[in-house]
């Protein structure tokens, strides 16, 4: 299923932001090399929601039981974005949201990733921090931030660790 949403993206048009209201835009195809001046390219939500199989993996009886026990209320879908992600691809470092930060959409919320592409070691995976939805915790990991840029990615689990291993549990 992976495959067919990636092939099913792969020729359709992309816009130079995470968001579309964030770009020019412009729709550019994923190859061309003005795409990758930008650090996202995001789809248009018409060819997102014509996707095969996103709508049904969202609506997916399992991972809406586990949603619903992990929030303690029924969940409902919001929002939905595929984007692509050219960190290396920038001059510049990395920028909102390709570093640490701690997403705020609501009282309550979940987000669910579905990755299109292989990553290796070293490729900025997508990690969660434990405890991270803890105002307490998120506050000693956000005072470490700078310092975790500049960390090897072994060096980063290492502080991780620290920084919510010892917490108290919650």
């Amino acid at each position: 299923q992976v495959r067919e949403i990636r092939d099913y993206f792969l020729p359709k048009p992309v816009y130079g932001a995470h968001l579309i209201k964030n770009s020019d835009g412009l729709p550019r195809s994923l190859a061309d090399p003005v795409t990758r001046q930008h650090r996202n390219a995001c789809y248009h939500p018409s060819d997102i929601m014509s996707a095969p199989y996103l709508l049904e993996i969202a609506n997916d009886p399992f991972i809406l039981k586990m949603v619903e026990s992990y929030l303690g209320c029924a969940p409902t879908l919001y929002s939905i974005n595929v984007w692509w992600s050219f960190a290396s691809q920038t001059s510049s470092g990395p920028g909102y949201g390709q570093s640490v930060h701690r997403d705020n959409d609501d009282y309550k919320f979940c987000t669910v990733f579905i990755y299109l592409s292989d990553l290796e070691d070293g490729d900025g995976a997508h990690m969660y921090l434990p405890k991270s939805h803890r105002d307490d915790t998120i506050y000693e990991a956000l005072k470490a931030n700078a310092r975790f840029l500049a960390l090897s990615p072994n060096e980063k689990s290492d502080l991780i660790s620290q920084l919510f291993d010892n917490s108290s549990d919650g």
